[in-house]
């Protein structure tokens, strides 16, 4: 009985003594009003998720001015996410930025600070990519958010996925009309039917098909075949359950080669820009093309008499994968190809101006009523082919275009510059350019410069 009795004092006693610890320092410290640790300010408070970022002024202590450009990366609480979606363009750009007086908000994971009225930082510009965290930019001179086309709206979605923008070309006869893009098809028992008896448009015998995923989910994305014999028997070997999700194209013939003997890809980049007309219900879309876009070349040479790979090389070598081929470079770099340069441009921007005329036309832009933002954007990669005589082909459409990645080879610097205009051209970084009535696009770079393309009403 003793000791129980000493061991209930003893119990008691501690409890007490931390009562009169804990509550004091509550009362002075304040319970957290969530769960995550929170940055708070005189001026701001940021709600903190894993990995975001935000500014120290010193030990145990957060201040940022609320009227100055400050910049942050929020990541969900997800693991193994890359940390920026600029890629390894992202120290340039962070540079960039910093060389205009913005600053970085850096991570903390426990913020001190003792009010209580508070206002939540809203990002004023934000730039995402799938897998990776996303980048935020706070400007107080942006009236409204500028945000990126929601995928919800199922809109651009209908060039994005290769299926669906092979009958939005088809429609209207716009592929016949103006030879946008190499012969495409669904797989499906018609397909086969006409690879085996080799009749109808592109079903010849000559030159590769290639078998490739709706939406670049898959990898390899892209399984060349030499003939209609290869193709079938790789047809019959799949799923039908699975054939929804592939389309076949046929090989362009005969292609451009560069002095190597190699054919090239053309990764062109568009910036879409959607903003709504003041006391109505309509918007405008403007679309803008880069003038550099980047030249990935395949990793073998073709026979310029036979137009097949050398015998000592697989077909995969034919398509453009991440592996061993030189790094892309920028088309204004390259010699060779300044004969056709200007051409190249010309008709990117007429075949653009072209797929979204017809993607407005048919599915007429549905901006969501509940959307804050004042402008819409979205930034897409293109990729493009030519023919021996000069003739550009395109071949499919990215929404989400990797930024500066190892598959885009060393063009940091080119993507660097190319996404300080974007932000520029969209009014991040210089809010004029949204309060203008007449846009005034950033002057020429070291890598290039935007085009205005393309203007519509939706």
């Amino acid at each position: 009985m003793v000791r129980v009795g000493t061991v209930t004092l003893v119990l008691v006693f501690v409890v007490l003594v931390g009562v009169c610890i804990v509550t004091p320092a509550v009362a002075f410290i304040g319970w957290p009003s969530c769960s995550c640790s929170c940055l708070r300010s005189k001026s701001r408070i940021i709600p903190c998720r894993v990995g975001i970022l935000s500014a120290t002024a010193g030990p145990g202590t957060v201040t940022y001015p609320a009227s100055s450009p400050c910049f942050w990366y929020e990541e969900p609480a997800k693991t193994h996410r890359v940390p920026s979606p600029f890629g390894r363009a992202a120290k340039g750009v962070e540079k960039s930025l910093q060389s205009l007086n913005w600053q970085q908000l850096r991570g903390q994971e426990h913020g001190q600070g003792h009010e209580r009225e508070t206002q939540q930082l809203i990002p004023s510009f934000t730039f995402e990519y799938p897998g990776a965290s996303t980048f935020c930019a706070y400007h107080p001179g942006i009236p409204g958010t500028i945000r990126q086309i929601p995928m919800s709206l199922d809109w651009d979605n209908h060039v994005d996925d290769k299926l669906r923008l092979h009958w939005l070309l088809s429609t209207n006869n716009t592929a016949a009309t103006y030879q946008l893009a190499p012969p495409t098809f669904e797989v499906n028992h018609g397909l086969l039917a006409s690879l085996k008896a080799g009749q109808g448009p592109g079903m010849d015998d000559e030159g590769h098909w290639f078998l490739k995923h709706r939406l670049d989910s898959k990898r390899p994305r892209v399984h060349p075949y030499g003939s209609n014999t290869e193709l079938c028997k790789r047809l019959k070997q799949m799923k039908q359950s699975s054939w929804k999700y592939f389309v076949v194209q046929k090989e362009i013939r005969p292609p451009m080669l560069l002095s190597s003997g190699r054919k090239f890809v053309l990764r062109a980049h568009v910036l879409a820009w959607v903003q709504p007309i003041r006391d109505t219900d309509t918007n405008t879309l403007q679309l803008f093309l880069h003038s550099n876009p980047l030249v990935s070349e395949n990793e073998v040479s073709l026979d310029t008499v036979t137009g097949h790979a050398w015998a000592s090389q697989p077909a995969s070598a034919l398509v453009l994968q991440s592996g061993s081929r030189s790094p892309s470079y920028g088309l204004a770099k390259s010699e060779e190809l300044s004969f056709v340069r200007s051409s190249i441009l010309e008709q990117m921007g007429s075949t653009v101006a072209a797929v979204f005329q017809e993607l407005h036309t048919q599915h007429p832009f549905p901006r969501p009523s509940n959307s804050s933002a004042e402008a819409l954007y979205q930034l897409y990669g293109l990729d493009f082919m030519l023919n021996s005589s000069g003739k550009v082909f395109l071949l499919e459409v990215n929404r989400s275009p990797r930024i500066a990645t190892g598959a885009m080879g060393d063009a940091h610097g080119c993507y660097t510059e190319l996404l300080m205009q974007a932000m520029q051209i969209l009014g991040v970084t210089e809010t004029k350019a949204t309060n203008s009535e007449e846009l005034i696009l950033p002057g020429p770079g070291k890598f290039g410069v935007w085009r205005d393309i393309y203007h519509a009403t939706l």
